[in-house]
């Protein structure tokens, strides 16, 4: 007969086997993790370092917010005709839920001047957006088959940007060579858009934008853009504005999740934003010949 055992002994063997049973599970689980990782995952070190491109892009963009906030809230990008729209990010919604929908549709309209640092960021936003409609324009074109450039067109769009400039105490020339940017960066996407679905066609859009309906949000856009290079004047003849303009730029991509494309598109855009700062005068008996 086999021996009787007691209840402590009992509850002892049975605490040991359930430690075995969890040691064996957990075993079991860090093997599945190693071999999913293997097959699918990044490895030890891209693990190590993806926090560190995370914090850089953070900073990033943190500091451009920094510098602007409060502004007013980027319009909507239009969707990119022919392609699945992308979901939106997380990071945008916070930034921008609560503002109101009426101040993305009355920004830059009530003729209070703004801090260098928020007009600087106006410049990119309406920027983008001006870009953002090319994409409807393309799609118009692709339905008309009328052709990208528009010398008629585009000779009065340069026109409005000088005698804007004019009235808001800007540097024409200056005024003309932003206009002349955006409108090759227009049609350089554009021109990649109707590539891509000559090449595709099912991808081309269904539906037909009104042209003239979209050249009233353009020339909004334009209007926008010169009262906003007015107001950043002291920021973009000075040397922080490269750095400031870049940190926007990165900021713009991550927030509208823009393909190269319309990145490169949107950096020819604003070529022309920044001025070289004046040089300081030369003191005195710096030049000239000695006698």
């Amino acid at each position: 007969m086999a021996p009787r055992t007691s209840r402590e002994d009992r509850l002892k063997a049975g605490r040991r086997s359930g430690r075995d049973l969890g040691q064996q599970a957990r075993g079991q689980v860090r093997q599945q993790a190693a071999r999913q990782g293997r097959a699918h995952g990044p490895g030890p070190v891209a693990r190590r370092h993806r926090p560190a491109r995370t914090l850089g892009v953070a900073l990033t963009a943190a500091l451009w917010l920094a510098v602007t906030a409060p502004g007013p809230a980027p319009a909507a990008a239009a969707a990119i005709p022919g392609r699945p729209p992308s979901p939106a990010p997380a990071t945008a919604g916070r930034a921008h839920s609560a503002a109101p929908a009426a101040a993305v549709t009355t920004a830059g309209t009530a003729g209070v001047r703004r801090e260098p640092g928020q007009a600087l960021g106006a410049v990119t936003r309406w920027s983008a957006d001006r870009l953002a409609v090319g994409d409807l324009v393309a799609a118009a074109k692709w339905h008309t088959g009328r052709p990208v450039a528009d010398p008629a067109r585009e000779r009065v769009v340069l026109d409005a940007a000088a005698d804007r400039a004019a009235a808001a105490g800007l540097d024409p020339d200056r005024a003309r060579a932003v206009a002349r940017d955006q409108i090759e960066a227009g049609k350089s996407v554009q021109r990649a858009l109707l590539r891509h679905w000559r090449r595709h066609p099912s991808h081309a859009p269904a539906d037909r934008p009104d042209l003239a309906v979209l050249r009233t949000r353009i020339d909004r856009a334009d209007r926008e853009l010169t009262r906003a290079l007015a107001d950043s004047t002291p920021l973009r003849t000075s040397a922080a504005c490269r750095p400031l303009l870049t940190a926007d730029l990165t900021r713009t991509r991550l927030v509208r999740q823009w393909d190269a494309v319309h990145y490169r598109a949107l950096v020819h855009a604003l070529a022309s934003v920044c001025e070289p700062p004046p040089h300081p005068p030369a003191p005195a008996g710096s030049g000239g010949t000695t006698r």
